[in-house]
């Protein structure tokens, strides 16, 4: 390996995990220079005062501030519970209520295996094993302690936003690495699994929060530190990735101007917005609900923000899913007119839309689009149908090569298909064929099937080129993913 080029050495080290990153740094002092700069590609900040002491460290060390290429704010916040509360999630704990993925996350890092079991009895003793190194006395005693310091972190939570800790921390890594551009915000397993169980800091309270302090504004304080921090430094990232993040975040005036700076370089934008119907009483989560479609219909901050990223290669919005009031969001409210020159990947879910809007939408980003995906998308208006519309754009998007569908699509409140999970294609034969018909046009819009797909796929299966095309060579693409 030593006489292979600087290149292809960093190609290698980009598939290699942090194990093999530290034994190829053994090898030899050419292949450890490039395995330097694959060492340590992540900073993971929590809401907590050792995690952030923690990240001003690794950004003022000379190696792993040029090493990271990736800001990871994980922020869920852990809420004050009283001890009995905090007691009984404790014991759902030991008894292996742990996060899955985590486990098998600290299996994999050690090469151990595990059953089932053996992986419920080692989440007890992680959990358990510093305190038990601090507080070898009585069982009562430590529980004691745990829980005091479980009411100190759920305290830092809160100070370390109007304090200045966590702007201040996040101002220390956008100075010093200066190789980082992407930003991930994300809490509630949203996006990306939940890391916040393996924290030193939260374990010493025993404390794995996976959401805000408040529903409603979902990661709103995280937003602002983070918007304010990367402009007071002039840091603006070129990937933002937002979990769970609630849309308040836009009726804030007075962040919008460091928003749309942080907004100007980005050339990907992932954002899950938050759901304001997670409250247990159903009539204020439906309030909430009605509150959050009166912010997007009566102001422009949504489209004006995202008019600010004017350098878009990949725009993926997943809105509020509304299950009770039956309206969603309407996209004119999200987008507006906004154009993307280079936008080519394009991912939305969860809205209403009038047929001519999405047909627009498509239509003035034609000459760049390559992968469009639709999911859970509501029509409105006095003849709005899915046949027509899909009519109205297929064919005419001449760099299309992947087409997707998936959720429940409507008309006028009314079920016309489900595609099954949302973000999870099904590759059934009717999307297919409809997938298909967008991309390269055709003389009518396919039929929606008489039964449903798992019982008459496999018999329209072997006739649909018969009925169809009788060309032999689509016979061949029918058991291929439709990817033009």
């Amino acid at each position: 390996m030593d006489d292979l080029p600087v290149e292809i050495l960093d190609l290698i080290c980009d598939l290699c995990g942090p194990r093999e990153i530290k034994n190829l740094r053994l090898t030899c002092r050419k292949i450890r220079s490039v395995a330097d700069g694959h060492l340590f590609p992540e900073i993971v900040v929590f809401m907590n005062r050792d995690s952030l002491e923690t990240c001003k460290e690794v950004a003022a060390h000379s190696v792993f501030s040029n090493t990271a290429r990736t800001l990871c704010i994980q922020a869920d916040r852990p809420r004050r519970m009283s001890f009995s509360t905090w007691h009984e999630e404790v014991k759902d704990l030991i008894e292996g209520g742990y996060p899955a993925s985590e486990v098998e996350a600290y299996v994999r890092e050690e090469e151990i295996q595990l059953t089932e079991e053996q992986q419920k009895q080692l989440i007890g003793r992680l959990i358990l094993s510093d305190v038990r190194e601090e507080h070898p006395d009585s069982l009562v005693e430590k529980i004691e302690y745990r829980y005091a310091q479980a009411l100190r972190l759920t305290s830092e939570a809160e100070e370390i936003m109007y304090d200045r800790s966590l702007r201040n921390c996040l101002r220390e890594i956008f100075s010093r690495c200066t190789k980082v551009e992407r930003v991930d915000l994300t809490m509630n397993d949203s996006m990306r699994d939940t890391t916040a169980g393996r924290n030193k800091g939260f374990r010493s309270g025993m404390l794995v929060p996976r959401s805000d302090l408040e529903l409603r504004t979902s990661g709103l304080d995280a937003m602002i530190q983070l918007a304010m921090a990367a402009h007071e430094v002039g840091f603006k990232p070129t990937v933002l990735c937002l979990g769970d993040v609630s849309h308040v975040i836009l009726m804030h005036g007075s962040i919008m101007i460091p928003l749309k700076a942080f907004f100007a370089e980005l050339q990907t934008l992932r954002w899950r917005f938050a759901n304001p119907d997670l409250e247990e009483n159903a009539d204020l989560a439906e309030d909430a609900y009605r509150d959050m479609l009166d912010d997007f219909e009566n102001t422009d901050n949504c489209v004006s923000l995202l008019r600010s990223a004017t350098r878009l290669e990949r725009l993926e919005l997943e809105l509020p899913e509304d299950t009770r009031t039956e309206s969603n969001v309407k996209l004119p409210d999200v987008l507006g007119d906004t154009v993307w020159p280079q936008l080519t990947h394009l991912q939305l879910s969860n809205f209403l839309t009038s047929p001519d809007y999405l047909k627009d939408l498509l239509l003035r980003h034609k000459s760049t689009l390559l992968d469009v995906s639709l999911g859970a998308v509501h029509l409105f208006g006095d003849e709005a149908n899915w046949p027509d519309t899909f009519a109205s754009f297929a064919g005419k998007l001449p760099m299309l090569q992947r087409f997707e569908l998936s959720g429940t699509l409507g008309q006028n409140f009314e079920v016309f298909h489900d595609f099954g999970p949302l973000r999870r294609p099904q590759g059934r034969q009717y999307e297919r064929q409809l997938c298909r018909y967008i991309i390269d046009g055709g003389q009518r819009c396919p039929p929606k099937p008489t039964l449903p797909e798992s019982q008459d796929s496999d018999e329209d299966d072997e006739t649909e080129t018969e009925d169809e095309s009788g060309d032999e060579d689509d016979e061949d693409d029918e058991d291929e993913p439709w990817d033009a």
